[in-house]
């Protein structure tokens, strides 16, 4: 048997080790509905190009816990977006989105599966730079301070929510709008105020939220943002592009594309497989459908809906 050569098992385990990315060197994709998160947001919003806004709306997502070859724990989420959220597809890609799309509006329509295994979502993405977020344990996350982040929420009410806070306070200033520029700018410096969002988990179904705007204001002494506070370049560029942090694991980042066919094939055969065996359990009078579990949570009209209560399936 050879020597143990320490020196080059120590050079190997080192090699081998795992970095860890610094979150301001990324865009972070942070789950607001993920209970450490769950608080109040303050962040300085940022404008993306790839969607030339600052925030971005995604109704009616899909989303399928299944089986994965690419992931390490072998399962995860699917997500399938509104067919435009995908650019230009090839009419073999088109075929693929609609035979996915129709077996999971199979499911959805006959509630033959639980929130568990399958999900509709309307997502608010918010782009910016976290200030602060203190969770409702009062908690402060200091690893996010000064981080590119996408605030990801599981529910259409942050945008409802922020488009009524800019129109109540653009009446509550005569009609003045000049404000609304030092909040939300193309700049990387200049800004005289922040976005504060509360989100959390509500009694019923979905979330409570609420939206506001902190101002610098010289005369009662307030600071909601240093006036000399400038975003580098660099963490600048990391908003050009959005979705595929959104998207994530999803993403097709040997071609560049929102739409991952071989992911997506994955997908389809695993649901075809899925649709089968429920409608030959349905045939055999053994009542799979979902109308005999308690609660529907996939219903749109709650939004995010509740929360997986399974520990296999994260946000």
């Amino acid at each position: 048997m050879p020597a143990f050569d320490v020196d080059a098992f120590i050079a190997g385990i080192n090699s081998d080790k795992q970095v860890t990315r610094n979150s301001k060197e990324r865009l972070n994709r942070i789950l607001m509905n993920a209970k450490d998160n769950q608080g109040t947001l303050t962040f300085i919003p940022c404008f993306s190009k790839e969607v030339s806004n600052f925030y971005l709306k995604i109704p009616r997502v899909y989303e399928y816990y299944g089986d994965s070859s690419v992931l390490s724990d072998g399962e995860g989420w699917y997500k399938l977006l509104p067919i435009d959220f995908y650019g230009n597809l090839s009419e073999e890609q088109i075929e693929l989105y609609n035979e996915i799309k129709g077996y999971l509006d199979w499911l959805q329509d006959g509630e033959y599966v639980d929130y568990n295994e399958f999900r509709v979502r309307n997502y608010s993405l918010m782009f910016g730079i976290c200030q602060k977020l203190k969770n409702t344990d009062d908690k402060e996350n200091d690893k996010l301070v000064d981080c590119p982040c996408i605030f990801t929420f599981p529910s259409p009410d942050p945008i409802n929510q922020l488009c009524d806070a800019i129109n109540t306070r653009v009446d509550n200033m005569g009609g003045r709008k000049d404000w609304v520029n030092k909040v939300f700018s193309l700049d990387n410096k200049g800004r005289r105020g922040v976005v504060q969002i509360k989100f959390v988990k509500a009694a019923g179904a979905g979330y409570d939220c609420s939206v506001q705007f902190f101002m610098n204001n010289s005369d009662e002494g307030i600071i909601a943002i240093d006036p000399e506070y400038e975003i580098s370049d660099d963490t600048f560029k990391y908003f050009d592009t959005v979705l595929p942090t959104f998207i994530g694991w999803l993403y097709d980042r040997d071609s560049n594309s929102r739409f991952n066919t071989v992911i997506m094939k994955e997908l389809r055969d695993q649901l075809k497989l899925r649709v089968k065996s429920l409608k030959e359990s349905e045939g055999s009078g053994e009542g799979t459908k979902k109308e005999e579990t308690p609660e529907n949570k996939n219903n749109l009209t709650q939004g995010a809906g509740g929360q997986s209560t399974s520990p296999r399936r994260p946000f």
